[in-house]
């Protein structure tokens, strides 16, 4: 049982590590251009921190898009266009 934790908290510790670097830092970035007084922009750290946080809770979700690029752009998408205002 031990051993099944620790393998689940190592998954979930690379997919959110993988996510931010796959999803998160070229959303961020792409907001930063066009809108750098957005609030995410401005609290990076924070926006990392809890999407970190969010990536290791739900870490089968965020891993299929995360390895799936038809996926990860939609994601991407979408996520932009949620926090572009």
């Amino acid at each position: 049982m031990e051993q099944l934790l620790i393998g689940y908290l190592l998954f979930a510790l690379t997919t959110a590590f993988a996510a931010k670097i796959t999803i998160l830092q070229p959303v961020l970035e792409r907001v930063e251009k066009y809108n750098p007084n957005n609030p995410l922009v401005e609290t990076k750290l924070l926006t990392y921190f809890v999407f970190g946080c969010l990536s290791i809770l739900v870490a089968p979700l965020i891993f299929i898009p995360t390895i799936y690029p038809s996926l990860n752009e939609v994601f991407k998408d979408t996520l932009y266009n949620t926090i572009k205002d």
